[in-house]
């Protein structure tokens, strides 16, 4: 199973840069939505995080576990706060008379979708990881609790992201 997460984990590095490689594409063609690219690279953190724990927790370093913990729960919330970054749909137009407005605009849609799906993989891979040490490390039932207060924390957190528009580097 280890080596099948860190498969599924190398793969979704992969989609990242190439996503980047398409992020520079559509904004020169499109003038729009370079905030994903950033977007993006915040929800990756979360992984990056997990992976660094999963590596700490073999030492028993007690308080570099609990800094990677406390920073992995800081940038997790930016993984599910992309979902919120659909709402930039609502300016897409696929009804004009102009067909390079409407295949711009299935660029666009496209483009966010799959930032969205990108960004939503590696923050549930990141919380997998996290979920199982937990599970380990404390049994079952207080990893449940665990994912119960992350939850909570995140929708907190994805509210002062979007409404607050407070974010993640800003307390670091």
């Amino acid at each position: 199973m280890k080596k099948l997460l860190n498969s599924t984990a190398k793969k979704i590095a992969l989609c990242y840069v190439l996503y980047h490689i398409l992020g520079i594409a559509v904004y020169f063609t499109t003038q729009s939505y370079f905030f994903l690219v950033w977007n993006l690279f915040l929800s990756i953190v979360p992984l990056f995080f997990a992976r660094l724990l999963e590596r700490s927790l073999g030492k028993r370093h007690w308080s570099i576990i609990c800094v990677l913990s406390l920073f992995w729960l800081l940038f997790y919330p930016n993984a599910p706060y992309m979902v919120t970054d659909l709402m930039h749909l609502r300016w897409l137009r696929f009804d004009s008379a102009d067909t390079v407005q409407n295949i711009l605009s299935w660029i666009r849609l496209l483009y966010l979708a799959l930032g969205v799906l990108l960004g939503g993989l590696a923050g549930n891979l990141s919380l997998y990881k996290v979920h199982r040490l937990l599970s380990l490390h404390w049994g079952r039932w207080k990893a449940r609790f665990c994912l119960a207060v992350i939850f909570l924390l995140s929708g907190y957190a994805i509210y002062i992201g979007r409404f607050l528009r407070l974010n993640s580097w800003d307390i670091v």
